[in-house]
C-alpha cells in the first residue's frame, strides 16, 4: 500500500514538474521569471533609459479596456481612465493597416502591466495621452506584436525617450515585411465586378491569404482560376472609390509583400479591372 502511494505521489510530481508554461498567444513567449522580470524582443524604457530585461515592479497593473487609436489604448489605472500612445508608433499609416491594428488591440484587452515616465502627448486627432508600454503577464508586449504582424509604422523622432527603441523596432518591422523572396503577392486580379453576382472579387497567390481593401477585410472562398486565393465582398469595385489601398496578410497576420516590396498595393479607380 505504501508503495502504491509513493509511486502515485512521484507520478503526480513529474506530470507538475516537467511542464513547460506556454503562451496562449503562441508566438513563442513566456511568463516573467520568478523575480517579476519581463524580457522582449525590444524592452521598455524607465525613467527615460532602456531596459530589457524590466522589472514588473517599475510598472502600474492596469486594465486595457480597448484601442483609442491604431497607436493608442484606452486603459483604467487605479479607477482612472486615461489613453496610453504606444511608444515610437506613428500617427500616420494606411486604413487598411490601421483597421489590423485596431482589431490586435481588442484582443490585448485584459489585465496587463503598463511601464511609463507618464510623458504627455498628442494623438494624431488632437486627444491627449501619456506614452507608454504595455506587457501581458504572459510576456507579450503589445507594440512589438503590432510591427510583427505589420500593423504599425515607427516614429523615430518622438519626444517621450522613443529614439531609446525607436531602433529595435525599426528592425522587427523590416524583418515582418521582408520575408523571403519567394512568399509575395502574384498573379494579381482586381476584378470589380463578377458576372455571376456583380460583387468585387480579388484574385491571387499564394492560397490561404487574407486581403484587406481599405481596411475592409475579404472572404476567402478559396482557390479560382489557377490562384491560391479569392476574396470576396458584398459590393463593387466602385464602392471603394479611388487610390484603393490593398494589403494581404498570412496565416500568421504577417504582411505579404507585393513585387516591389511595398506592403499595400494601391488601385487608382477601383471601378476597373487591374492585374499583374
Amino acid at each position: 500500500m505504501h508503495r502504491f502511494f509513493i509511486i502515485t505521489f512521484l507520478c503526480l510530481f513529474s506530470a507538475v514538474s516537467c511542464t513547460k508554461p506556454r503562451s496562449d498567444d503562441g508566438e513563442g513567449v513566456t511568463p516573467p521569471t520568478q523575480s517579476g522580470e519581463f524580457t522582449t524582443d525590444c524592452g521598455t524604457v524607465v525613467g527615460g533609459v532602456s531596459r530589457n530585461p524590466v522589472n514588473a515592479s517599475n510598472g502600474t497593473r492596469v486594465t486595457v479596456t480597448g484601442a483609442a487609436a491604431h497607436n493608442a489604448v484606452t486603459i483604467n489605472r487605479n479607477g482612472t481612465q486615461q489613453i496610453v500612445k504606444l511608444r515610437a508608433l506613428s500617427d500616420s499609416v494606411s486604413s487598411s493597416i490601421s483597421s489590423e491594428a485596431t482589431n490586435i488591440i481588442s484582443d490585448f484587452t485584459g489585465d496587463a502591466t503598463l511601464f511609463t515616465d507618464d510623458c504627455s502627448t498628442t494623438l494624431g486627432n488632437g486627444t491627449g495621452a501619456i506614452v507608454g508600454d504595455l506587457i501581458r503577464d504572459n510576456g507579450v508586449s503589445l507594440t512589438e506584436r503590432l510591427l510583427k504582424r505589420g500593423a504599425a509604422n515607427v516614429q523615430a523622432n518622438g519626444t517621450c525617450s522613443d529614439t531609446q527603441v525607436s531602433s529595435c523596432y525599426s528592425a522587427l518591422l523590416d524583418q515582418n515585411i521582408q520575408p523571403p523572396a519567394q512568399n509575395v503577392v502574384s498573379n494579381f486580379i482586381w476584378r470589380p465586378e463578377t458576372t455571376s453576382d456583380g460583387w468585387l472579387a480579388v484574385l491571387l497567390d499564394p492560397a490561404g491569404a487574407t486581403i484587406f481593401v481599405n481596411g475592409d477585410r475579404l472572404v476567402d472562398v478559396g482557390p479560382s482560376e489557377g490562384r491560391g486565393t479569392t476574396g470576396r465582398t458584398n459590393k463593387p469595385g466602385c464602392a471603394f472609390g479611388s487610390n484603393v489601398q490593398v494589403q494581404v496578410f498570412n496565416s500568421s497576420g504577417a504582411i505579404i509583400p507585393f513585387p516591389n516590396g511595398e506592403s499595400t498595393y494601391v488601385i487608382p479607380d477601383g471601378c476597373q479591372s487591374a492585374s499583374f
